[in-house]
């Protein structure tokens, strides 16, 4: 992988821009322990996409859980995404892409948030399901990435 430096980290070359870099080590106890408080308050689907935006470290975080994001991590929002790509139905615009550097590749997150109050599962004939609201937003997900693939 031929790569360029940004900040203290290596991006691909054609990568992202340096203006969406977010340090994987910025974040603070305190970040973490407010963004646990919004989710033990079931906060809507805008108190959490304000306070992610605001505090972008905490969501390059989430990146340790997949392994990488190491060796630079960049976060796209919404705003973003909807700016260079008008074109895009609405229904279709994640809330936020996500990409992690490691040593040997780079991935993209796309990103869909609900309300902490949202049920993830539900249970019929003692079976669990993901509800209607998760299959929505697995699907909306599905399409963006169908876009994406279909536009290269």
């Amino acid at each position: 992988m031929v790569t360029r430096r940004t900040g203290n980290s290596q991006c691909p070359i054609g990568g992202p821009p340096d203006d969406l870099f977010v340090s994987y080590s910025s974040v603070t106890r305190t970040q973490l322990e407010q963004f646990e408080v919004l989710l033990d308050k079931n906060s809507s689907e805008t108190g959490l996409d304000k306070f992610l935006r605001d505090n972008l470290s905490v969501l390059v975080n989430s990146l340790k859980v997949l392994k990488t994001g190491y060796d630079g991590a960049w976060i796209i929002s919404k705003q973003h995404i909807q700016a260079s790509m008008s074109s895009i139905q609405n229904g279709l615009i994640p809330d936020f892409i996500v990409g992690g550097c490691n040593s040997c590749c780079f991935s993209w997150f796309v990103l869909h948030l609900d309300g902490a109050h949202q049920k993830i599962l539900t249970e019929d004939n003692n079976f669990l399901y993901f509800n209607s609201t998760v299959n929505m937003a697995i699907g909306q997900v599905i399409e963006y990435i169908d876009y994406c693939a279909a536009a290269n």
